[in-house]
């Protein structure tokens, strides 16, 4: 008895540690979709999406995945209040498989347009067979913290050339502070090869809050819009996504570094309690 009593504290110890960490990993999630139980519901309950055209599910990285065909396929998720809070601060995370470029293909995109001006929130897409690009904007006439009328927004880009494979699951995050905005790739910073600012390298790039978020304009998932300039023009990929996860904050270097190597869903209190419940219950019939 006392072993059985002693093995129960043990688990229940790793069960406390180990929704600290993940409580602190997870302060400022918004929301997060994993595609568990086919399909597109926000773990946070705050944005529920839907499939469009002949989007499906397939096994992922870590259990199910949206699965886009690069033709017609894509998740919509509408926005929430609660994305407004990114105005001030943000992390955008996604994993992709990537089994055929597709021009502008959008992984993970918000706005009006995938470039032609400050038009997008979120732009995580393909940018060549082997080169990804990231972006996002703030509010037009916001330059160093002030309102200033005459002002332009910089279509804030940042394009990471000869960085995945055909056939792999990456993983891409995107960070901004209030002050500066970076890419990571794979837990690691991205190495920017060209993008606004003229800046290249692994250093943030300056963009300063407030960050524009487009209300009015969806998540989308498996496809950008607004290529040339035209928004009815979408671009789609063939692949699959998973993991994705938006933030209210910016998290650290050595959090992305955590995110890009964990189960997504296996942050979050319920899933905790559902394995808690579970190896409680398999304690109590030995």
């Amino acid at each position: 008895m006392l072993r059985l009593y002693t093995r129960i504290f043990v688990i229940l110890l790793f069960c406390v540690v180990t929704s600290v960490a993940s409580a602190a990993l997870t302060d400022g999630l918004i929301s997060a979709w994993t595609f568990e139980g086919d399909n597109v519901n926000d773990l946070m309950g705050n944005a529920n999406g839907k499939l469009v055209g002949g989007a499906g599910y397939s096994d992922g990285i870590h259990g199910r995945a949206l699965d886009v065909n690069g033709v017609d396929a894509y998740a919509e998720i509408p926005h929430h209040p609660s994305m407004d809070a990114m105005e001030n601060a943000f992390t955008h995370s996604v994993r992709a498989f990537i089994r055929a470029f597709g021009d502008h293909g959008g992984i993970m995109f918000k706005g009006e347009k995938v470039g032609w001006g400050p038009h997008f929130h979120i732009r995580l897409i393909t940018s060549s067979a082997t080169g990804l690009s990231y972006g996002s904007n703030n509010i037009k006439g916001a330059v160093n913290e002030e309102a200033e009328p005459d002002a332009k927004s910089p279509e804030g880009w940042l394009n990471v050339d000869e960085s995945y494979e055909l056939g792999t699951w990456i993983h891409m995050a995107q960070v901004a502070n209030g002050q500066t905005l970076q890419a990571f790739l794979n837990g690691a910073p991205a190495n920017v090869t060209w993008g606004f600012y003229h800046r290249t390298g692994t250093e943030p790039v300056t963009l300063t809050a407030p960050y524009a978020v487009f209300p009015d304009s969806p998540i989308y998932l498996g496809t950008s819009r607004g290529h040339g300039g035209d928004v009815d023009n979408y671009k789609f990929i063939d692949g699959m996504i998973d993991d994705v996860a938006l933030f209210d904050r910016a998290l650290s270097a050595d959090e992305i570094a955590e995110l890009a190597n964990t189960n997504l869903a296996s942050l979050t209190s319920v899933e905790a309690k559902s394995k808690l419940v579970t190896t409680w219950a398999r304690l109590k019939n030995q």
